[in-house]
């Protein structure tokens, strides 16, 4: 009895399409495989198909989309800025803005210093804060997450009363 090996999965066939449009030569076991399963080599054929015909349409897709006029534009355009390396940078445009904004006075030194002053005063008002809040947790006594609790029992149970 001849034990036949189980059929090539189609990532192995997709290897030796590719291995076969490299130049490479496909892999021995496969090859063999390939040779005697004619269920297969039908796949087979139809992987090469399947992929030269997606190639294909892949290939009219990309040159109707990039016509020949456009990609000898862009390889100009690539060309003149090879050219400009090494040369000193020049500042670009940006597209839709037309007139140059009027140049601002540099900021004043009043400016600066209330700048400072705001961002002082919310330091100081973080460290007050946390100094509060370190405070009230720390008091003997004085319990705020209990007192919040107690005062919520307190209503539910006058609620209930009415």
């Amino acid at each position: 009895m001849i034990v036949r090996a189980p059929h090539l999965q189609d990532d192995a066939l997709y290897e030796c399409y590719y291995a076969e449009r490299r130049g490479e030569p496909i892999d021995p076991p496969s090859a063999e495989h390939l040779v005697d399963c004619d269920a297969c080599a039908r796949r087979y054929a139809d992987v090469g198909t399947f992929l030269a015909t997606l190639s294909v349409d892949a290939e009219a897709e990309l040159d109707a989309l990039f016509p020949a006029e456009r990609l000898r534009l862009q390889q100009q355009d690539i060309a003149k800025r090879l050219e400009l390396v090494g040369r000193a940078a020049r500042v670009i445009t940006f597209p839709g803005r037309r007139s140059v904004a009027p140049v601002q006075p540099a900021r004043s030194s009043v400016t600066r210093v209330t700048t400072r002053w705001i961002a002082a005063a919310a330091a100081a008002g973080l460290f007050v804060g946390v100094a509060a809040g370190t405070f009230f947790n720390f008091v003997p006594g004085f319990d705020f997450a209990s007192n919040v609790r107690r005062s919520e029992a307190i209503a539910g149970t006058r609620t209930r009363t009415v």
